[in-house]
């Protein structure tokens, strides 16, 4: 849509004068908002903005901190997690359950629920995709993710 491509193009202003050296904070928190205009985008041109929005959030995410910015830093992870690659990629289950993971020590049922319940939602169809081997040390921690979101999804079920 034109607000969109109109988004894109004041961040990419605002971005001039919130330069990483200058304003590191201002920055970040612009550079993430870019690769959210730019995941947005209609779907003509989907892989290349989605390229781009996944350059901007690890862009951001090399100056946020959960310690400095906790919301705009489990913002971008929390979008990491949720933009499926193109051209797909082996690791990105991996990934996502990664980023959905960091997204997840910032939010919580009472601090942005609707965060929350999205970013679980989407951990759990990642966990269902990655299949580690049993000798691999993230195994037992990704059963107990399972057994975890499966006993949350029961309770929502009553």
């Amino acid at each position: 849509p034109p607000h969109g491509r109109k988004a894109i193009e004041c961040f990419e202003q605002a971005l001039v004068v919130y330069t990483k050296d200058s304003d590191p904070e201002n920055w970040a928190v612009t550079t993430r908002r870019l690769g959210t205009a730019y995941a947005l985008l209609p779907s003509v041109e989907r892989a290349a903005n989605y390229r781009k929005a996944v350059e901007c959030y690890e862009a951001a995410l090399t100056v946020l901190t959960e310690e400095i910015d906790a919301k705009h830093w489990a913002l971008a992870h929390l979008f990491l997690g949720l933009i499926d690659p193109e051209p797909p990629d082996a690791d990105a289950d991996e990934k996502a359950i990664e980023h959905l993971r960091n997204a997840l020590r910032v939010y919580t049922e009472e601090y942005e629920p609707a965060d929350f319940a999205l970013a679980r939602a989407h951990l759990a169809e990642a966990v269902r995709g990655f299949e580690p081997d049993a000798g691999d040390p993230r195994y037992q921690s990704m059963r107990e993710l399972c057994a975890y979101v499966a006993e949350k999804l029961g309770e929502q079920a009553d």
